[in-house]
C-alpha cells in the first residue's frame, strides 16, 4: 500500500516540480539582455517562492486527480508544503556577443524530490514495523480508511520534513521575435532534484 501512496505522491511531486519550473519560460522584454531575462527569471520565480493561492490552485489544476484523497491527502497541502522554503538568488545573466543567446546561472534552495524518496522509505518500513508490532496497528490494519488516513499523515510529514538543500543551476536563454525565452525546461528540473 506504500508503495502506490509511494508511486501516486512520486507523481504528484513531478507533476509541480514540472509545472512550477514551467513558470520560467515566458517570453520577456527590456531596455537591456540582461535585465529582461532577470526581469523574467524574476517574476516567474517569484510567483513559486511566494506562493499565493492563485499560483498553487494553478499548480494543483495542472496535476489532475492523482487519487491523494483516499488518504486524505490535498493537493494544494503537497503544493505547499513541497515548496515551503524556496527561495533563489540570480547569480549572473551572460550574454554572448552576437545577443542571440544567454546563460542565466541561479543558486536555488529548495526541497529534494530524491531526500524525500529516501525518506518515505523509511517511514514506510517505520509504518509497516509500527503496525505488525503495535496491538492498535492490528485493529488500523483491518481498517482500511484508517489505515489510509494514517497513510496520508506519514506521508505528509514526511514531506514536511524533507530539508532544503541548495543547488546550482544554469538556465539558456534564446532571443526570439517575442524577446528573451528560456530554451529548455529539462534543464530547470535540476533545481528539485
Amino acid at each position: 500500500m506504500m508503495n502506490r501512496v509511494l508511486k501516486v505522491l512520486t507523481c504528484s511531486i513531478t507533476a509541480v516540480l514540472a509545472l512550477s519550473v514551467g513558470l520560467v519560460l515566458g517570453a520577456c522584454s527590456g531596455p537591456s539582455p540582461e535585465e529582461a531575462i532577470r526581469e523574467d527569471l524574476t517574476a516567474n520565480l517569484d510567483r513559486v517562492k511566494e506562493l499565493d493561492d492563485a499560483t498553487v490552485e494553478e499548480l494543483v489544476g495542472s496535476m489532475g486527480t492523482l487519487g491523494l484523497e483516499t488518504y486524505g491527502i490535498e493537493a494544494s497541502d503537497v503544493v505547499r508544503s513541497l515548496l515551503d522554503g524556496f527561495d533563489y538568488t540570480i547569480d549572473d545573466i551572460t550574454v554572448d556577443d552576437e545577443g542571440t543567446s544567454a546563460v542565466a546561472s541561479v543558486s536555488v534552495t529548495c526541497k529534494s524530490a530524491s531526500d524525500f524518496t529516501e525518506r518515505i522509505n523509511q517511514a514506510a518500513t517505520d509504518l509497516a514495523t509500527e503496525l505488525m508490532n503495535d496491538p492498535s496497528g492490528l485493529e488500523l490494519l483491518s481498517d482500511e480508511d484508517a489505515l489510509n488516513a494514517r497513510i496520508g499523515e506519514v506521508v505528509m510529514e514526511t514531506l514536511d520534513e524533507v530539508e532544503l538543500q541548495q543547488t546550482s543551476i544554469e538556465i539558456d536563454y534564446s532571443k526570439t521575435d517575442d524577446g528573451w525565452t528560456a530554451s529548455d525546461a529539462s534543464e530547470l528540473a535540476q533545481i528539485f532534484s
